[in-house]
């Protein structure tokens, strides 16, 4: 039983969070908030506000041009494996077929959208195409490894003054709070939030203020090996059951491990 090819899925990237926020904060009338017509909306990047400072700095040589702000930024923070099962989250033996990567496709979106997450490619997909045709039955082996990461990202919110960031601020901090229930649906866990105010920043040739929010969740990782074989394996395990710590559910599957007790 070979190996035809290894691809990985998991529920989110920060594209997600920036595609909700920037479609939210679309559909709350900026302008409206803002009768001297001065601003006429508000983009969500994945590059932080002081990034885009230093960008401008370094393109007319020194002098920076603020002219982008009020802006949203989404970034990535630092992240931890967590304890998902006794035995390294391995799950049973699957199959692979048609209707699956089917579904797989639709999933995952034109390479030009999914080239940056890293999951899988056309050739791949080729690849499973081709071994599926060849297969007898219709179907190959699938391998499953599932973990669970903690991570978190950052929502920046930068602006040239106090008014500014309070108008803002209050529209994004509802965006937020609705945002939860599409991470839920997401398939993200273990939501939680926190908010720094009363930010500012003089690097720049004048006071700028902001706010930052945390959100730390928890989201499940998925590492895929699709063989070229259709029949499962023949080797006789015993049975056992993994508590699965990151969702609290029983796993049960053919290998060494632990017993529930």
């Amino acid at each position: 039983m070979a190996a035809v090819t290894k691809y990985t899925d998991y529920s989110v990237t920060t594209d997600f969070f920036i595609d909700f926020l920037q479609s939210e904060m679309n559909k709350r009338d900026i302008p409206g908030h803002f009768p001297n017509g001065r601003l006429a909306g508000v983009n969500v990047t994945g590059e932080h506000p002081y990034a885009q400072a230093i960008g401008t700095m370094i393109a007319s040589g020194g002098q920076p041009n603020l002219g982008f702000l009020p802006a949203i930024s989404v970034t990535e923070d630092d992240e931890s494996e967590e304890n998902t099962t006794v035995g390294q989250g391995t799950r049973p033996y699957d199959f692979m077929t048609v209707d699956m990567l089917n579904e797989l496709k639709i999933k995952v979106g034109p390479m030009q959208e999914r080239h940056k997450d890293g999951l899988i490619t056309d050739g791949q997909i080729g690849l499973i195409e081709s071994a599926l045709h060849n297969s007898k039955e219709g179907n190959l082996i699938l391998g499953v490894e599932e973990f669970f990461q903690k991570e978190a990202v950052y929502v920046s919110l930068w602006a040239h003054n106090i008014m500014e960031l309070r108008i803002l601020g209050n529209i994004l901090r509802s965006v937020i709070y609705d945002m939860r229930k599409a991470m839920l649906k997401a398939g993200l866990f273990e939501i939680t939030t926190h908010t720094s105010k009363g930010l500012m920043n003089y690097n720049f040739g004048k006071v700028i203020f902001g706010r930052e929010t945390r959100i730390e969740y928890k989201q499940s990782i998925r590492n895929f090996t699709v063989y070229d074989d259709d029949t499962l394996p023949q080797e006789v395990y015993s049975q056992v059951t993994f508590k699965n710590t990151g969702d609290d559910k029983s796993v049960t599957m053919n290998g060494e491990g632990i017993d529930e007790e």
